[in-house]
């Protein structure tokens, strides 16, 4: 049985969701739909890509994801197969590719005709076709990446980096775009301060659980996914702290 993901900013009531699967299912039974997320902010490639990538590795091979943002009204009508892990993720060439920031073996390109529902039109197509056992060789053109995505980047220095918030989970728990070999790299062994909110709250230890620190105390640990993610036991940080995905995190170093 194939394993067929869905991430999109649709609304959680649309029947959009419905359709998809509904035309796929008219030609394909042996499939299973898993939901990444339905509720990515409109048109919001980083928080997709970092949905995506925290994901995409926990899924057995010859997954296929559709990736429903920015889905329409793209400058470059063509939809592109990036395939890694043994998967493939299917989007039209809107820079999510750039912004997943994966190690792809391949990327395909196909030219499509402009449409209003792309993912049914022109991603379920693809997707049955590589279902059925079409080898991703024979479909479209071999390309060396897509269209370029300007991502909120880490402001790297020698005695601190300044991170951008990634996202917000349902838990109010900052996940941050910083993988722990890339913080030890520059942490070089020395002490460092997490800073929130500027330099008024702070915690200076990465922790292996949530539950090392007492209620309502501050924890910054590398989650399942690999991400530097911040909160507070039991709370909602985000909130208690007004946090938003506008908010930078300050990773300061002494010597």
């Amino acid at each position: 049985m194939r394993i067929i993901t869905l991430l999109t900013d649709w609304k959680k009531d649309d029947y959009y969701k419905a359709v998809l699967k509904a035309t796929i299912y008219s030609q394909v039974s042996d499939v299973q739909f898993v939901d990444i997320s339905h509720q990515v902010d409109l048109f919001h490639i980083p928080k997709a890509a970092f949905l995506l990538s925290s994901a995409v590795h926990q899924f057995p091979k010859g997954s296929i994801h559709l990736f429903g943002i920015q889905s329409v009204g793209t400058d470059t009508p063509r939809v592109v197969i990036g395939k890694i892990y043994d998967q493939y993720i299917i989007a039209n060439d809107n820079g999510i590719f750039e912004a997943l920031n994966l190690p792809f073996d391949q990327l395909r390109a196909i030219d499509v005709p402009i449409s209003n529902f792309p993912m049914v039109e022109n991603f379920a197509p693809i997707a049955i076709d590589l279902i059925n056992g079409k080898s991703i060789d024979e479909i479209g053109v071999e390309i060396e990446k897509g269209m370029a995505f300007k991502m909120l980047d880490l402001n790297v220095e020698d005695d601190k980096i300044t991170c951008p918030v990634s996202y917000i989970d349902s838990y109010g728990n900052l996940l941050i775009n910083l993988q722990k070999s890339f913080f030890e790299k520059h942490r070089r062994e020395r002490r460092f301060d997490i800073l929130i909110n500027s330099f008024k709250y702070k915690t200076s230890k990465i922790h292996l659980h949530y539950n090392e620190v007492p209620k309502s105390e501050i924890f910054s640990i590398f989650n399942s996914a690999g991400w530097l993610e911040i909160g507070m036991r039991m709370a909602n940080i985000s909130q208690v702290l007004n946090l938003s995905e506008k908010s930078n995190i300050i990773i300061k170093f002494y010597d």
